[in-house]
Protein backbone atom coordinates (compact mmCIF):
# COMPACT_ATOMS: atom_id res chain seq x y z
CA UNK A 1 0.00 0.00 0.00
CA UNK A 2 2.60 2.43 0.38
CA UNK A 3 3.13 2.93 -3.80
CA UNK A 4 -0.69 5.07 -3.69
CA UNK A 5 0.62 6.93 -1.03
CA UNK A 6 3.79 7.83 -2.50
CA UNK A 7 1.67 8.39 -5.45
CA UNK A 8 -0.05 10.85 -3.35
CA UNK A 9 2.96 12.64 -2.34
CA UNK A 10 4.26 13.10 -5.89
CA UNK A 11 0.76 14.99 -6.61
CA UNK A 12 1.45 17.37 -3.67
CA UNK A 13 4.66 18.26 -4.96
CA UNK A 14 3.24 18.57 -8.67
CA UNK A 15 0.15 20.41 -7.59
CA UNK A 16 2.16 23.23 -5.85
CA UNK A 17 4.82 23.02 -8.50
CA UNK A 18 1.82 23.84 -10.93
CA UNK A 19 0.68 26.43 -9.10
CA UNK A 20 3.83 27.83 -8.73
CA UNK A 21 4.28 27.91 -12.75
CA UNK A 22 0.60 29.62 -13.28
CA UNK A 23 1.33 32.41 -10.63
CA UNK A 24 5.16 32.89 -12.35
CA UNK A 25 2.99 33.74 -15.66
CA UNK A 26 0.26 35.47 -14.09
CA UNK A 27 2.71 37.49 -11.85
CA UNK A 28 4.11 38.34 -15.01
CA UNK A 29 1.64 40.02 -16.78
CA UNK A 30 0.97 41.25 -13.88
CA UNK A 31 4.35 43.16 -13.18
CA UNK A 32 4.44 44.42 -17.05
CA UNK A 33 4.51 47.94 -17.80
CA UNK A 34 3.55 48.83 -21.15
CA UNK A 35 2.57 51.64 -23.38
CA UNK A 36 -0.02 51.67 -25.50
CA UNK A 37 -0.10 53.70 -28.48
CA UNK A 38 -3.55 53.33 -29.56
CA UNK A 39 -6.58 53.40 -27.36
CA UNK A 40 -9.17 50.81 -28.82
CA UNK A 41 -12.28 52.96 -30.32
CA UNK A 42 -15.02 51.14 -28.19
CA UNK A 43 -12.74 51.74 -24.75
CA UNK A 44 -12.31 55.72 -25.43
CA UNK A 45 -15.65 55.77 -25.98
CA UNK A 46 -17.31 53.84 -22.69
CA UNK A 47 -16.41 55.20 -19.51
CA UNK A 48 -13.94 54.13 -16.38
CA UNK A 49 -16.33 52.80 -13.36
CA UNK A 50 -13.40 53.08 -10.37
CA UNK A 51 -13.31 49.37 -8.68
CA UNK A 52 -15.12 48.78 -5.47
CA UNK A 53 -12.41 48.09 -2.23
CA UNK A 54 -14.04 44.43 -2.43
CA UNK A 55 -12.93 44.18 -5.88
CA UNK A 56 -9.61 45.20 -5.57
CA UNK A 57 -9.13 43.49 -2.22
CA UNK A 58 -10.24 40.57 -4.46
CA UNK A 59 -7.91 41.21 -7.20
CA UNK A 60 -4.82 41.52 -4.54
CA UNK A 61 -5.98 38.88 -3.01
CA UNK A 62 -5.25 36.73 -6.42
CA UNK A 63 -1.99 38.23 -7.28
CA UNK A 64 -0.89 38.01 -3.64
CA UNK A 65 -2.22 33.90 -3.46
CA UNK A 66 0.22 33.53 -6.38
CA UNK A 67 3.08 34.86 -5.04
CA UNK A 68 2.18 33.37 -2.04
CA UNK A 69 3.01 29.69 -3.93
CA UNK A 70 6.25 31.18 -4.83
CA UNK A 71 7.28 31.68 -1.66
CA UNK A 72 10.33 30.02 -0.29
CA UNK A 73 8.43 29.93 3.10
CA UNK A 74 5.70 28.19 1.81
CA UNK A 75 8.17 25.71 -0.05
CA UNK A 76 9.97 24.97 2.89
CA UNK A 77 6.04 24.60 4.88
CA UNK A 78 5.61 21.90 2.18
CA UNK A 79 8.75 20.28 2.49
CA UNK A 80 7.58 19.84 6.18
CA UNK A 81 4.12 18.20 4.63
CA UNK A 82 6.14 15.65 2.47
CA UNK A 83 8.41 14.66 5.03
CA UNK A 84 5.26 14.14 7.68
CA UNK A 85 4.04 11.69 5.10
CA UNK A 86 7.12 9.98 4.58
CA UNK A 87 8.02 9.37 8.39
CA UNK A 88 4.21 9.34 9.38
CA UNK A 89 2.69 7.52 6.58
CA UNK A 90 4.82 5.67 4.87
CA UNK A 91 7.49 4.58 7.02
CA UNK A 92 5.49 4.29 9.93
CA UNK A 93 2.15 3.43 8.66
CA UNK A 94 1.71 -0.33 8.91
CA UNK A 95 2.11 -0.13 12.40
CA UNK A 96 -0.26 2.32 13.08
CA UNK A 97 -3.59 0.80 15.76
CA UNK A 98 -4.89 3.91 16.72
CA UNK A 99 -8.34 4.76 16.54
CA UNK A 100 -9.34 7.18 13.71
CA UNK A 101 -10.42 9.69 16.48
CA UNK A 102 -7.07 9.72 17.37
CA UNK A 103 -5.48 10.19 14.20
CA UNK A 104 -7.64 12.88 12.98
CA UNK A 105 -6.52 14.52 16.50
CA UNK A 106 -3.27 14.28 15.53
CA UNK A 107 -3.52 16.26 12.19
CA UNK A 108 -3.39 19.24 13.96
CA UNK A 109 -0.06 18.40 15.17
CA UNK A 110 0.96 17.71 11.77
CA UNK A 111 -0.36 21.06 9.90
CA UNK A 112 1.78 23.15 12.49
CA UNK A 113 5.05 23.50 10.47
CA UNK A 114 3.24 24.32 7.60
CA UNK A 115 1.50 27.08 9.28
CA UNK A 116 4.50 28.71 11.16
CA UNK A 117 5.78 28.94 7.78
CA UNK A 118 2.58 30.15 6.44
CA UNK A 119 3.00 33.06 9.29
CA UNK A 120 6.57 33.69 8.08
CA UNK A 121 5.45 33.77 4.35
CA UNK A 122 2.67 36.49 4.88
CA UNK A 123 4.91 38.52 7.27
CA UNK A 124 7.93 38.68 4.62
CA UNK A 125 4.52 39.55 2.16
CA UNK A 126 3.20 42.31 4.37
CA UNK A 127 6.68 43.83 5.05
CA UNK A 128 8.08 43.35 1.39
CA UNK A 129 7.81 47.09 0.49
CA UNK A 130 9.86 47.88 3.76
CA UNK A 131 12.47 45.58 2.87
CA UNK A 132 13.15 46.96 -0.65
CA UNK A 133 12.92 50.45 0.43
CA UNK A 134 10.02 51.32 -1.73
CA UNK A 135 6.91 52.66 1.03
CA UNK A 136 6.25 55.45 -0.90
CA UNK A 137 5.91 54.21 -3.87
CA UNK A 138 3.44 51.99 -2.68
CA UNK A 139 1.63 54.48 -0.74
CA UNK A 140 1.20 56.15 -4.26
CA UNK A 141 -0.98 53.74 -6.00
CA UNK A 142 -4.59 54.14 -6.19
CA UNK A 143 -5.56 52.26 -3.03
CA UNK A 144 -5.49 52.28 0.87
CA UNK A 145 -3.79 50.76 3.82
CA UNK A 146 -6.56 48.66 4.51
CA UNK A 147 -7.40 47.40 1.15
CA UNK A 148 -3.85 46.09 0.96
CA UNK A 149 -4.47 44.41 4.56
CA UNK A 150 -7.69 42.63 2.91
CA UNK A 151 -5.91 41.78 0.09
CA UNK A 152 -3.14 40.17 2.43
CA UNK A 153 -5.53 38.16 4.38
CA UNK A 154 -7.56 37.10 1.88
CA UNK A 155 -4.29 35.40 0.05
CA UNK A 156 -4.83 32.69 2.66
CA UNK A 157 -6.12 31.07 -0.03
CA UNK A 158 -3.22 29.09 -1.51
CA UNK A 159 -1.91 28.06 2.50
CA UNK A 160 -5.43 26.54 2.93
CA UNK A 161 -5.20 24.90 -0.50
CA UNK A 162 -1.86 23.31 0.46
CA UNK A 163 -3.49 22.23 3.55
CA UNK A 164 -6.47 20.57 2.48
CA UNK A 165 -4.58 18.39 0.22
CA UNK A 166 -1.72 17.62 2.66
CA UNK A 167 -3.88 16.33 5.06
CA UNK A 168 -5.92 14.38 2.35
CA UNK A 169 -3.25 13.06 1.55
CA UNK A 170 -2.37 11.73 5.25
CA UNK A 171 -5.77 10.98 5.86
CA UNK A 172 -5.92 8.48 2.42
CA UNK A 173 -2.66 6.99 3.42
CA UNK A 174 -3.68 6.47 6.70
CA UNK A 175 -7.29 4.56 5.44
CA UNK A 176 -4.98 2.80 2.22
CA UNK A 177 -2.02 1.31 4.74
CA UNK A 178 -1.75 -2.21 5.64
CA UNK A 179 -2.17 -1.22 9.46
CA UNK A 180 -5.08 -1.86 12.27
CA UNK A 181 -6.46 1.94 12.47
CA UNK A 182 -10.17 1.13 13.64
CA UNK A 183 -13.44 2.69 14.70
CA UNK A 184 -15.87 4.90 13.40
CA UNK A 185 -15.45 8.44 12.34
CA UNK A 186 -18.20 10.63 14.13
CA UNK A 187 -19.18 14.44 13.50
CA UNK A 188 -16.58 15.28 16.56
CA UNK A 189 -13.87 13.64 14.63
CA UNK A 190 -14.52 15.78 11.13
CA UNK A 191 -14.23 18.97 12.95
CA UNK A 192 -10.92 18.06 14.48
CA UNK A 193 -9.92 17.05 11.03
CA UNK A 194 -11.42 20.97 9.74
CA UNK A 195 -9.95 22.42 12.40
CA UNK A 196 -6.61 21.34 11.59
CA UNK A 197 -7.35 22.30 7.68
CA UNK A 198 -7.99 26.32 8.79
CA UNK A 199 -4.97 26.51 11.17
CA UNK A 200 -3.12 28.04 8.62
CA UNK A 201 -5.18 30.77 8.44
CA UNK A 202 -4.17 31.52 11.31
CA UNK A 203 -0.92 31.71 10.22
CA UNK A 204 -1.87 34.05 7.16
CA UNK A 205 -3.95 36.47 9.97
CA UNK A 206 -1.05 36.45 12.95
CA UNK A 207 1.75 37.10 10.48
CA UNK A 208 -0.60 40.03 8.53
CA UNK A 209 -1.30 41.57 12.32
CA UNK A 210 3.05 41.54 12.85
CA UNK A 211 3.48 42.96 8.96
CA UNK A 212 1.53 45.73 10.39
CA UNK A 213 1.93 46.48 14.52
CA UNK A 214 5.81 45.25 14.82
CA UNK A 215 7.33 44.81 10.80
CA UNK A 216 10.78 43.88 12.53
CA UNK A 217 12.29 40.65 11.55
CA UNK A 218 12.89 38.65 14.65
CA UNK A 219 8.65 39.26 15.32
CA UNK A 220 7.53 36.20 13.56
CA UNK A 221 10.08 33.81 15.38
CA UNK A 222 9.56 35.39 18.50
CA UNK A 223 6.06 34.78 18.25
CA UNK A 224 6.08 31.25 16.89
CA UNK A 225 8.47 30.40 19.37
CA UNK A 226 6.17 31.71 22.56
CA UNK A 227 3.10 29.86 20.94
CA UNK A 228 4.65 27.15 21.21
CA UNK A 229 5.81 27.63 25.18
CA UNK A 230 2.47 28.64 25.77
CA UNK A 231 0.81 25.66 23.85
CA UNK A 232 3.00 22.97 25.99
CA UNK A 233 2.41 25.14 29.26
CA UNK A 234 -1.22 24.98 28.96
CA UNK A 235 -1.00 21.35 27.41
CA UNK A 236 1.10 20.17 30.58
CA UNK A 237 -1.55 22.14 33.45
CA UNK A 238 -1.96 19.48 36.00
CA UNK A 239 0.65 16.88 35.02
CA UNK A 240 -0.85 13.57 34.17
CA UNK A 241 -3.93 14.49 35.59
CA UNK A 242 -6.91 15.55 34.21
CA UNK A 243 -6.36 18.93 32.23
CA UNK A 244 -9.69 21.21 31.23
CA UNK A 245 -7.55 23.74 29.31
CA UNK A 246 -5.87 21.51 26.38
CA UNK A 247 -8.80 22.79 24.26
CA UNK A 248 -7.65 26.41 24.21
CA UNK A 249 -4.41 25.57 22.30
CA UNK A 250 -4.34 25.05 18.93
CA UNK A 251 -2.52 21.89 18.93
CA UNK A 252 -4.40 19.93 21.71
CA UNK A 253 -2.63 17.18 23.61
CA UNK A 254 -3.41 13.45 22.40
CA UNK A 255 -1.99 11.00 24.87
CA UNK A 256 -4.70 9.58 26.68
CA UNK A 257 -7.47 7.09 27.11
CA UNK A 258 -9.63 5.56 24.55
CA UNK A 259 -11.95 7.86 22.86
CA UNK A 260 -15.08 6.02 24.62
CA UNK A 261 -13.69 7.52 28.07
CA UNK A 262 -13.87 10.94 26.61
CA UNK A 263 -16.29 14.00 25.34
CA UNK A 264 -14.25 16.31 24.00
CA UNK A 265 -15.74 20.07 22.90
CA UNK A 266 -14.43 19.31 19.29
CA UNK A 267 -17.39 21.81 17.84
CA UNK A 268 -16.37 24.70 20.46
CA UNK A 269 -12.65 24.05 19.86
CA UNK A 270 -13.36 24.53 15.71
CA UNK A 271 -15.20 27.66 17.19
CA UNK A 272 -11.96 29.12 19.73
CA UNK A 273 -9.89 29.05 16.58
CA UNK A 274 -11.75 30.61 13.81
CA UNK A 275 -12.91 33.67 16.35
CA UNK A 276 -8.89 33.26 17.49
CA UNK A 277 -8.52 33.68 13.68
CA UNK A 278 -11.28 36.46 13.01
CA UNK A 279 -9.50 38.40 16.41
CA UNK A 280 -5.73 38.39 14.49
CA UNK A 281 -7.38 39.74 11.54
CA UNK A 282 -9.87 42.57 12.88
CA UNK A 283 -6.08 43.51 14.89
CA UNK A 284 -4.16 43.60 11.64
CA UNK A 285 -7.06 46.13 9.88
CA UNK A 286 -7.04 48.72 12.91
CA UNK A 287 -3.80 49.56 11.80
CA UNK A 288 -5.01 51.62 9.26
CA UNK A 289 -8.99 51.36 10.07
CA UNK A 290 -11.03 52.26 12.80
CA UNK A 291 -14.34 53.04 11.71
CA UNK A 292 -17.55 51.82 12.95
CA UNK A 293 -17.52 48.52 10.54
CA UNK A 294 -13.95 47.76 11.76
CA UNK A 295 -15.11 48.25 15.58
CA UNK A 296 -18.09 46.41 15.59
CA UNK A 297 -15.93 43.46 13.98
CA UNK A 298 -13.90 43.76 16.76
CA UNK A 299 -16.45 43.53 19.31
CA UNK A 300 -18.30 40.83 17.80
CA UNK A 301 -15.11 39.08 17.52
CA UNK A 302 -14.25 39.59 21.02
CA UNK A 303 -17.79 37.89 21.89
CA UNK A 304 -17.01 34.91 20.19
CA UNK A 305 -13.58 34.47 21.45
CA UNK A 306 -15.50 34.74 25.17
CA UNK A 307 -18.05 32.66 24.25
CA UNK A 308 -15.81 29.67 22.65
CA UNK A 309 -13.55 30.27 25.79
CA UNK A 310 -16.35 29.10 27.96
CA UNK A 311 -17.35 26.33 25.79
CA UNK A 312 -14.11 24.06 25.73
CA UNK A 313 -13.71 24.77 29.27
CA UNK A 314 -17.26 23.91 30.63
CA UNK A 315 -17.99 21.17 32.72
CA UNK A 316 -18.96 17.64 31.40
CA UNK A 317 -22.51 17.28 30.96
CA UNK A 318 -24.09 14.47 33.60
CA UNK A 319 -25.27 12.53 30.71
CA UNK A 320 -21.81 12.02 29.51
CA UNK A 321 -20.07 12.04 32.95
CA UNK A 322 -22.73 8.80 33.69
CA UNK A 323 -21.63 7.51 30.23
CA UNK A 324 -18.11 7.34 31.31
CA UNK A 325 -18.36 6.20 34.78
CA UNK A 326 -20.63 3.56 33.61
CA UNK A 327 -17.60 2.37 31.14
CA UNK A 328 -15.14 2.55 33.93
CA UNK A 329 -17.03 0.45 36.67
CA UNK A 330 -18.94 -1.87 34.35
CA UNK A 331 -16.55 -2.19 31.08
CA UNK A 332 -18.49 -5.40 30.66
CA UNK A 333 -21.92 -4.11 29.82
CA UNK A 334 -20.36 -2.62 26.83
CA UNK A 335 -18.02 -4.78 25.43
CA UNK A 336 -17.73 -7.80 23.16
CA UNK A 337 -16.21 -10.87 23.33
CA UNK A 338 -14.68 -13.78 21.27
CA UNK A 339 -12.77 -17.01 22.43
CA UNK A 340 -9.31 -17.37 21.71
CA UNK A 341 -9.39 -21.03 23.30
CA UNK A 342 -11.80 -22.86 25.27
CA UNK A 343 -9.89 -21.44 28.97
CA UNK A 344 -9.48 -17.50 26.99
CA UNK A 345 -11.96 -15.39 25.85
CA UNK A 346 -10.93 -11.46 24.87
CA UNK A 347 -13.34 -9.05 25.23
CA UNK A 348 -12.99 -5.26 23.97
CA UNK A 349 -15.19 -1.85 24.00
CA UNK A 350 -17.78 -2.00 21.01
CA UNK A 351 -16.06 0.90 19.72
CA UNK A 352 -12.62 -1.40 19.64
CA UNK A 353 -14.11 -4.48 17.61
CA UNK A 354 -12.31 -4.50 14.56
CA UNK A 355 -8.83 -5.00 16.95
CA UNK A 356 -10.82 -8.43 18.23
CA UNK A 357 -9.33 -10.54 15.46
CA UNK A 358 -5.95 -9.29 15.85
CA UNK A 359 -6.12 -9.90 19.56
CA UNK A 360 -7.11 -13.32 19.80
CA UNK A 361 -5.00 -14.22 16.92
CA UNK A 362 -1.77 -12.67 19.00
CA UNK A 363 -2.58 -14.72 22.10
CA UNK A 364 -4.16 -17.68 20.49
CA UNK A 365 -0.65 -19.82 20.82
CA UNK A 366 -0.45 -18.65 24.18
CA UNK A 367 -3.63 -19.64 25.27
CA UNK A 368 -3.62 -22.98 23.39
CA UNK A 369 -0.58 -23.72 25.30
CA UNK A 370 -1.48 -23.13 29.10
CA UNK A 371 -2.84 -26.41 30.71
CA UNK A 372 -6.38 -26.74 31.81
CA UNK A 373 -5.06 -26.95 35.60
CA UNK A 374 -4.34 -23.48 35.56
CA UNK A 375 -8.64 -22.64 34.77
CA UNK A 376 -9.67 -19.58 32.76
CA UNK A 377 -8.96 -16.23 32.11
CA UNK A 378 -10.75 -13.19 30.34
CA UNK A 379 -8.82 -10.34 28.71
CA UNK A 380 -10.95 -7.56 29.32
CA UNK A 381 -9.66 -3.87 27.66
CA UNK A 382 -10.84 -1.76 30.69
CA UNK A 383 -9.99 1.68 31.99
CA UNK A 384 -6.09 1.70 33.50
CA UNK A 385 -5.50 5.41 34.21
CA UNK A 386 -5.14 6.73 37.50
CA UNK A 387 -8.16 8.57 39.51
CA UNK A 388 -7.10 11.64 38.71
CA UNK A 389 -7.03 11.51 34.99
CA UNK A 390 -10.47 10.85 34.74
CA UNK A 391 -13.25 14.23 34.55
CA UNK A 392 -14.10 15.64 38.18
CA UNK A 393 -17.64 15.26 36.83
CA UNK A 394 -16.84 11.21 35.98
CA UNK A 395 -14.87 11.11 39.53
CA UNK A 396 -17.69 12.70 41.30
CA UNK A 397 -20.38 9.78 39.79
CA UNK A 398 -17.84 7.12 40.38
CA UNK A 399 -17.56 8.04 44.07
CA UNK A 400 -14.82 5.70 45.63
CA UNK A 401 -14.72 3.29 43.42
CA UNK A 402 -11.41 1.16 43.26
CA UNK A 403 -9.80 1.46 39.76
CA UNK A 404 -7.66 -2.01 40.69
CA UNK A 405 -10.34 -3.68 41.86
CA UNK A 406 -10.65 -6.59 38.98
CA UNK A 407 -11.33 -10.72 39.24
CA UNK A 408 -8.34 -12.56 39.69
CA UNK A 409 -8.70 -14.23 36.50
CA UNK A 410 -8.73 -11.17 34.06
CA UNK A 411 -6.38 -9.84 32.64
CA UNK A 412 -6.53 -6.18 31.67
CA UNK A 413 -5.96 -4.73 28.33
CA UNK A 414 -4.65 -1.30 27.64
CA UNK A 415 -7.10 1.81 27.20
CA UNK A 416 -6.12 0.82 23.29
CA UNK A 417 -4.88 -2.03 22.94
CA UNK A 418 -1.20 -1.96 21.42
CA UNK A 419 -1.45 -5.20 19.24
CA UNK A 420 1.00 -3.94 16.51
CA UNK A 421 2.53 -6.05 14.11
CA UNK A 422 4.11 -9.27 15.37
CA UNK A 423 3.27 -8.10 18.94
CA UNK A 424 3.67 -10.55 22.17
CA UNK A 425 2.54 -7.63 24.49
CA UNK A 426 -1.27 -9.17 24.87
CA UNK A 427 0.17 -12.74 24.94
CA UNK A 428 2.76 -11.72 27.78
CA UNK A 429 0.27 -10.24 30.03
CA UNK A 430 -1.85 -13.12 29.68
CA UNK A 431 1.26 -15.79 30.36
CA UNK A 432 2.14 -13.74 33.35
CA UNK A 433 -1.87 -13.77 34.56
CA UNK A 434 -1.70 -17.21 33.45
CA UNK A 435 1.47 -17.73 35.81
CA UNK A 436 0.26 -15.82 39.07
CA UNK A 437 2.40 -12.97 38.09
CA UNK A 438 0.95 -9.39 37.92
CA UNK A 439 0.14 -8.58 34.37
CA UNK A 440 0.13 -4.30 35.12
CA UNK A 441 2.40 -2.72 37.71
CA UNK A 442 0.91 -1.34 40.75
CA UNK A 443 0.40 2.32 41.37
CA UNK A 444 3.68 2.82 42.98
CA UNK A 445 5.35 1.66 39.41
CA UNK A 446 7.64 -0.76 40.89
CA UNK A 447 7.81 -4.01 39.25
CA UNK A 448 7.66 -7.48 41.14
CA UNK A 449 11.14 -9.08 41.34
CA UNK A 450 10.84 -12.94 39.99
CA UNK A 451 14.40 -14.08 39.95
CA UNK A 452 14.85 -17.20 40.27
CA UNK A 453 11.20 -18.66 40.62
CA UNK A 454 10.29 -21.21 38.11
CA UNK A 455 7.01 -19.35 37.78
CA UNK A 456 8.71 -16.57 35.75
CA UNK A 457 10.42 -18.80 33.42
CA UNK A 458 6.98 -20.91 32.58
CA UNK A 459 5.37 -17.20 32.09
CA UNK A 460 8.08 -16.14 29.27
CA UNK A 461 7.97 -19.66 27.90
CA UNK A 462 4.00 -18.97 27.44
CA UNK A 463 4.42 -15.45 25.96
CA UNK A 464 6.54 -16.58 22.78
CA UNK A 465 4.27 -19.44 21.82
CA UNK A 466 3.46 -17.18 18.59
CA UNK A 467 6.56 -16.25 17.72
CA UNK A 468 7.95 -18.16 15.00
CA UNK A 469 10.40 -20.70 16.46
CA UNK A 470 13.82 -19.17 15.45
CA UNK A 471 12.73 -15.85 16.82
CA UNK A 472 11.73 -17.20 20.21
CA UNK A 473 15.17 -16.84 22.08
CA UNK A 474 15.31 -12.86 20.44
CA UNK A 475 12.54 -12.13 22.20
CA UNK A 476 14.16 -13.52 25.57
CA UNK A 477 17.21 -10.53 25.56
CA UNK A 478 17.86 -7.79 28.12
CA UNK A 479 17.59 -4.55 26.89
CA UNK A 480 20.71 -3.93 28.05
CA UNK A 481 22.85 -7.25 28.84
CA UNK A 482 26.10 -6.06 29.52
CA UNK A 483 24.93 -3.32 32.02
CA UNK A 484 26.27 -3.50 35.54
CA UNK A 485 23.04 -3.05 37.44
CA UNK A 486 21.30 -7.01 37.77
CA UNK A 487 18.27 -4.90 37.44
CA UNK A 488 18.88 -3.93 33.93
CA UNK A 489 20.41 -7.37 33.07
CA UNK A 490 16.51 -8.74 33.50
CA UNK A 491 15.01 -6.50 32.35
CA UNK A 492 13.11 -7.11 29.22
CA UNK A 493 13.01 -3.88 27.29
CA UNK A 494 15.27 -0.80 27.93
CA UNK A 495 14.97 1.44 30.75
CA UNK A 496 13.28 4.84 29.06
CA UNK A 497 10.47 7.51 29.54
CA UNK A 498 7.25 5.73 29.42
CA UNK A 499 8.84 2.20 30.20
CA UNK A 500 6.91 0.97 33.50
CA UNK A 501 7.27 -3.18 33.73
CA UNK A 502 5.59 -5.48 35.61
CA UNK A 503 7.98 -8.12 36.07
CA UNK A 504 11.71 -8.02 36.31
CA UNK A 505 13.63 -11.37 35.77
CA UNK A 506 17.42 -12.29 36.52
CA UNK A 507 20.03 -12.35 33.78
CA UNK A 508 20.08 -16.29 34.89
CA UNK A 509 16.41 -16.66 34.50
CA UNK A 510 16.50 -14.90 30.68
CA UNK A 511 19.11 -17.50 30.32
CA UNK A 512 17.25 -20.65 31.53
CA UNK A 513 13.74 -19.15 28.93
CA UNK A 514 16.01 -19.31 26.22
CA UNK A 515 16.96 -22.78 26.44
CA UNK A 516 13.65 -23.94 27.26
CA UNK A 517 12.33 -22.67 23.76
CA UNK A 518 14.89 -24.21 22.36
CA UNK A 519 13.40 -28.10 23.73
CA UNK A 520 10.50 -28.93 21.44
CA UNK A 521 6.91 -28.59 22.55
CA UNK A 522 6.21 -32.38 23.48
CA UNK A 523 8.84 -32.33 26.17
CA UNK A 524 7.85 -28.98 27.63
CA UNK A 525 4.19 -29.32 27.76
CA UNK A 526 3.41 -32.92 29.70
CA UNK A 527 5.87 -31.43 32.53
CA UNK A 528 4.16 -28.21 32.65
CA UNK A 529 0.96 -29.69 32.67
CA UNK A 530 1.76 -32.47 35.24
CA UNK A 531 2.69 -30.30 38.24
CA UNK A 532 1.31 -26.90 36.99
CA UNK A 533 0.48 -25.60 40.88
CA UNK A 534 4.33 -26.55 41.34
CA UNK A 535 5.77 -24.87 38.76
CA UNK A 536 3.48 -21.43 39.27
CA UNK A 537 4.24 -21.98 43.18
CA UNK A 538 6.75 -18.63 43.85
CA UNK A 539 8.90 -21.14 46.35
CA UNK A 540 9.53 -23.26 42.89
CA UNK A 541 13.25 -22.63 41.82
CA UNK A 542 14.12 -22.21 38.12
CA UNK A 543 16.73 -24.21 38.71
CA UNK A 544 13.56 -27.26 39.40
CA UNK A 545 12.21 -26.81 36.62
CA UNK A 546 15.46 -26.73 34.50
CA UNK A 547 16.41 -30.30 35.88
CA UNK A 548 12.93 -31.83 35.40
CA UNK A 549 13.42 -30.65 31.70
CA UNK A 550 16.75 -31.90 31.45
CA UNK A 551 18.78 -29.51 31.39
CA UNK A 552 21.51 -27.82 33.54
CA UNK A 553 20.86 -25.31 36.51
CA UNK A 554 22.07 -21.59 36.06
CA UNK A 555 21.81 -20.50 39.34
CA UNK A 556 23.17 -18.75 41.77
CA UNK A 557 21.00 -15.80 40.79
CA UNK A 558 21.53 -12.35 40.77
CA UNK A 559 19.58 -10.23 43.83
CA UNK A 560 17.87 -7.97 42.27
CA UNK A 561 16.71 -4.88 43.94
CA UNK A 562 13.83 -3.03 42.24
CA UNK A 563 13.39 0.00 40.99
CA UNK A 564 10.63 2.35 40.10
CA UNK A 565 10.01 2.38 36.88
CA UNK A 566 9.69 5.50 34.86
CA UNK A 567 5.88 7.21 33.56
CA UNK A 568 5.12 9.30 30.84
Amino acid sequence: MIAPVLALSVLLLAGLGLARLVSARRSGSDRAWSVRTEIPQEAAASPMRPATEGEVARALAGIEGRMFARSPALGVGVAFCVLIIGVFVVAFGAQNSMPWATNLQYLAWYVHPLTGLTLLGAFRAVTRARRDGAEELVATCATTADTRTLGHLASAWMPLAVSAVFLAVVVTGTALADNLVHGPIAGDDLLDAVTAALLPAGGVALGVALGRWLPYTIAPIVVVASIAVATGAINGIGGHDWNPYVALTTAPTVEGPSPVFSDRPAAFHLLWILSLVGLVAVVALLHDRRDRLVKGCALAVGVLVLAAGFGVTRPMSSNSAGRIADLVASPERHQICTSASPQVQVCTFNYHRELLPTLVSSVAATAAAIPAEAGSFTIRQRFLGDFADLPPEVRVVLGDLDLTNRPGNEIALLEVPDVGNDDVGPALALALGAAGLPDRVEADLVPQVAAGEARGVVALWLAVRGVDPGGRSGRLVAGNPASADPFERGLLGSVGDCFVPAVVWSAQDLEAARAIVGLPDATVRPVLASEWDRWTDPATSTDDLLVALGLDPVGPFDAIEPQRGNPC
